[in-house]
């Protein structure tokens, strides 16, 4: 049981972090609040990439966080996300989320980026604490790119 509710509140947060509205680029800041805990951390990996990267650099709240999603979000069409992977460790109430984001730019382009998640839930395993999102650094150029087009 507790391996399903703690696969299950991760995978929550991953389907917050979709769009409101299916095709829109406003992200569902009441989704994405009512999962994190209001004390959460997130934060972005790899050391190396995220040094490069003064954006990603340091920790999130949970209101920041939906302002660093609101500012993507205007620069995309839209983005749809689906978990690929799940691994749990019950004992630390840790989730391993590997998620594809197919990310549309507002010129058509869309790129896929794998992004993996490293989710902490806290005792009630119904909020999350800390989140660490690793993306891809390939993808993340290509939709820069995009997104300047």
């Amino acid at each position: 049981m507790e391996y399903d509710k703690l696969a299950s509140t991760a995978t929550n947060f991953i389907t917050a972090c979709a769009p409101k509205s299916p095709n829109s680029n406003t992200p569902d800041a009441e989704a994405i609040l009512g999962i994190l805990a209001p004390d959460a951390r997130l934060q972005w990996g790899h050391k190396t990439f995220i040094a490069s990267s003064p954006w990603l650099q340091g920790h999130r709240t949970p209101q920041e966080f939906v302002q660093h999603m609101s500012g993507m979000a205007s620069k995309l069409g839209t983005w749809k996300p689906s978990v690929t992977n799940t691994i749990v460790d019950v004992r630390k109430r840790r989730v391993m989320l590997r998620a594809d984001f197919h990310m549309t730019a507002q010129n058509g382009t869309t790129v896929l980026n794998d992004i993996i998640f490293i989710i902490d839930v806290d005792e009630s395993l119904e909020k999350i604490v800390t989140v660490t999102e690793f993306i891809d650094p390939k993808a993340a150029e290509l939709l820069r790119e995009a997104i300047q087009a």
